[in-house]
């Protein structure tokens, strides 16, 4: 892991580390992701937080991410149900944010 920016958020749940961070519905709260359209703005440190606590999220560098399946070097991942990397397979006219 080698992280260069970091930021704090306020969990909106109880968020496990290193998972894909998505923007909750709640002002300036953050959980892991829950699907490719949601509003991907990193990856969850190693720690993780409980609800309403601190949520250090890494938003440049290299961090290190549950996978979800298989990822090959290279591949552009996005999040599955559970927060957890997957490969971004965009259908047509869709939108899939992705990391990496």
């Amino acid at each position: 892991m080698n992280p260069l920016l970091i930021k704090s958020f306020r969990a909106s749940a109880d968020t496990e580390g290193r998972v894909i961070a998505a923007f909750s519905s709640a002002e300036g709260e953050v959980a892991a992701a829950s699907g490719p359209s949601d509003l991907i703005l990193g990856v969850v440190d190693e720690l993780g937080a409980k609800s309403g606590q601190a949520l250090d999220v890494i938003q440049i560098g290299h961090a290190d991410v549950i996978a979800g399946g298989d990822v090959d070097a290279g591949q552009y991942v996005t999040a599955n149900s559970d927060g957890h990397a997957i490969v971004a397979e965009p259908a047509v006219d869709a939108t899939v944010r992705v990391v990496g």
